[in-house]
């Protein structure tokens, strides 16, 4: 990941992999889903790395959110790119 980012990249993923389960969903697809989640919840706190979550919109009435995700020590920087983001998007 270091390597990826290099000193000043970023990388923008989805918060989460989809809407939440339906209440209905049995224990098999909640299981996916929760594991599909992890693959992208645990890259901060497995990589040490500064990690925002941006409330983008809304998808079929559900909320969705897009992560930026920046090398240790871009904290000041990944907070000024939400926010420039988040100005664009306010924009549209």
């Amino acid at each position: 990941l270091s390597a990826l980012l290099g000193k000043d990249g970023f990388l923008i993923l989805p918060t989460v992999p989809g809407p939440a389960p339906y209440v209905d969903s049995t224990p098999e697809q909640f299981q996916a889903y929760r594991e599909r989640a992890l693959h992208l919840l645990c890259l901060a706190g497995l990589s040490g790395f500064p990690q925002i979550t941006l409330p983008i919109g809304s998808v079929a009435g559900a909320p969705f959110g897009l992560s930026l995700l920046g090398p240790s020590g871009s904290d000041i920087a990944l907070i000024r790119l939400g926010r420039k983001l988040l100005m664009h998007v306010a924009q549209k």
